[in-house]
């Protein structure tokens, strides 16, 4: 079982880094080429009913500037090149960090397959995974954050009272705390094991 979960985390990793790297050269193409028809959607805050009702019914609220929000997705949608340059650069950083973090699992289950799971290699990396999973919130943060405060001073006077807020999923948080907790337990592991091998 463990060596078709490698096979399949092998073949998602090579898969994700292939659509990756397509994605951010033609998304640079394009930026290069023709940046005032790039566009890139940010969500940007949450929708309220107060929002829905003063914006009478518009699907679309343009705010100048290659700059519209969409009111049901709660998306700020821009042509800007600084801000499409911002979005692909946020968005780099996204996805490094996550196939990073991909290829440390990736690690961590071939120990397993080599029947030399409870190592300390292993515990840096089960840290590290839980970091990674904090650092791409943090990136999805500062992205959503800037979308916000973009938006907020944008919108016309008749809607400024609408409340733009930053999401906090809990899973956010306890995730990362669940693989701490995971690493300490390999930590243990490797300290028996360590202990038994002296003894032996």
């Amino acid at each position: 079982m463990i060596q078709v979960l490698d096979r399949v985390l092998t073949f998602l990793w090579w898969a994700a880094l292939g659509i990756v790297v397509f994605a951010a050269a033609i998304g640079a193409w394009a930026a290069l080429g023709q940046p005032e028809n790039v566009e890139f959607n940010w969500f940007a805050y949450d929708v309220s009913e107060e929002l829905l009702e003063k914006a009478g019914g518009q699907a679309e609220i343009d705010l100048g500037d290659s700059m519209s929000i969409k009111v049901e997705e709660a998306s700020l949608r821009s042509s800007d090149p600084a801000l499409a340059w911002f979005g692909m650069v946020m968005g780099s950083a996204f996805f490094a960090v996550f196939m990073f973090g991909f290829h440390r699992v990736r690690q961590v289950v071939r120990s397993a397959v080599d029947g030399t799971p409870f190592i300390r290699e292993n515990v840096t990396r089960l840290r590290e995974i839980g970091f990674i999973y904090v650092a791409e919130y943090l990136i999805l943060g500062v992205a959503q954050v800037t979308a916000g405060f973009v938006a907020r001073s944008r919108i016309p006077d008749e809607l400024a009272e609408s409340s733009l807020s930053l999401n906090v999923n809990p899973v956010v948080i306890v995730t990362p705390l669940v693989l701490f907790a995971l690493a300490e337990v390999f930590k243990a592991g490797v300290d028996l094991q360590e202990e038994q091998d002296l003894t032996v």
